[in-house]
């Protein structure tokens, strides 16, 4: 179970690229995505002509990476794929996924309270933050229109609708909901941790050990496709 292994347990599984308190808009019917089905896999691997299976790298940038990557290895073996986990730097990944040189890789993404920055700084073409160089018409000009309206009700149909789009197209795949956890004094009150992981604390190696509560903030962690999109997508079948 990878969020036992690599998150210690303290994770959710990520259904979509929007958590939960993105409310309106994180798309809900998204049962039909992603079900574990060996038969099926081989069945598609063998129609997009690769009945044997083939090879494939991981970059793994740490320890929890390299964790998530063993599991994963451990699911494509039973489909045929064999996958070789290299562990490298974070200035040797982005290296690689700026250049497209990599067949998968794994990182974190904390999301904002705004939407488009979990739509087009992941997905729109050319934006910083679109490792897997994802590139759809149909998604930057929706994308726009979701920024271009006041209305909340519009707003949240569009940004379903591109959930379900890149849901589709798998560029990349989310894994779960991270925990992550701040201390505070019992003595403070009036005190929430927000959505953005913006409240941050700092304290001094003098600082008393006090009786605190605990306040919880999620990131989410991603597996990103783009470079095997490619090769399944020039395969001469």
């Amino acid at each position: 179970d990878m969020i036992a292994v690599a998150a210690e347990g303290l994770a959710s599984v990520a259904h979509t690229f929007f958590p939960p308190e993105m409310n309106p808009y994180t798309c809900e019917d998204y049962d039909a995505y992603y079900p574990t089905d060996y038969e099926k896999a081989k069945a598609l691997l063998a129609e997009a002509g690769y009945p044997n299976g083939f090879e494939i790298e991981f970059l793994a940038r740490d320890e929890a990476r390299v964790l998530q990557a063993q599991i994963l290895a451990e699911s494509l073996k039973k489909i045929g794929i064999t996958m070789k986990i290299t562990q490298c730097d974070t200035a040797a990944m982005r290296s690689a996924i700026k250049d497209k040189s990599y067949d998968i890789c794994g990182y974190n993404w904390s999301n904002s309270l705004a939407p488009d920055m979990s739509c087009s700084d992941l997905f729109a073409t050319g934006k910083g933050d679109n490792n897997s160089h994802f590139s759809e018409p149909w998604f930057d000009e929706t994308a726009q229109k979701a920024l271009a309206t006041s209305d909340v009700n519009e707003r949240a149909g569009l940004y379903h609708e591109m959930q379900k789009f890149v849901m589709e197209r798998a560029p990349l795949i989310p894994l779960y909901y991270e925990n992550m956890y701040i201390a505070v004094d019992n003595k403070l009150e009036n005190f929430a941790l927000d959505n953005c992981n913006l409240n941050e604390v700092f304290a001094p190696p003098h600082f008393e050990r006090r009786k605190s509560r605990i306040f919880q903030h999620c990131s989410c962690g991603f597996l990103s496709l783009s470079l095997l999109r490619a090769k399944r997508d020039s395969h001469p079948n």
